[in-house]
């Protein structure tokens, strides 16, 4: 072999060794920039459901102008009792928390999310369930608070 042809090779095998370190720089960033695009979908979702459970809904307990947050609503459901006026605090809970989920995530084909899943439940009962759109891909979290000695568990799942 003369000398040119072993320079050509040469130089040929350093580009390839350039070429596939590229690559995997290219490999690892994409790798690491989808971790971190899930854990913003899991903040935003614990983000929502916190909000949900800070919400003041239009249910007043035991006196006029005394409104209730949801998650004081999810209590009331649980224990059965009425808002004033009448209204069972478990049709207004499901009523209140069917409009937020409407309201807030937009599903469909033509949006970011196909579907989205939610659910608000004790061990004993299941308060709100409610499910839209398709599933596939999803993004999970969810969020448990205590009353006494009864877990309440609200989970939501987002589907792309």
């Amino acid at each position: 072999m003369n000398k040119e042809g072993q320079e050509e090779i040469i130089g040929f095998a350093v580009i390839i060794v350039l070429v596939s370190i590229i690559l995997l720089i290219f490999l690892g960033v994409y790798l690491r920039t989808d971790s971190s695009t899930e854990e913003i979908q899991n903040y935003e979702i614990d983000s929502f459901i916190q909000g949900f459970l800070q919400y003041t809904s239009d249910c007043e307990s035991e006196y006029e102008g005394n409104f209730v947050s949801m998650q004081d609503l999810i209590l009331m459901c649980e224990e059965l009792k009425v808002c004033v006026g009448g209204e069972s605090s478990c049709n207004k809970l499901k009523n209140l928390g069917e409009g937020i989920i409407q309201g807030v995530w937009f599903v469909g084909e033509t949006n970011e999310y196909r579907g989205v899943d939610f659910r608000v439940e004790s061990e004993k009962k299941v308060f709100l369930e409610m499910s839209l759109g398709d599933k596939s891909n999803s993004y999970e979290s969810s969020t448990n608070f205590v009353k006494g000695n009864e877990v309440i568990r609200v989970n939501l799942k987002r589907f792309r």
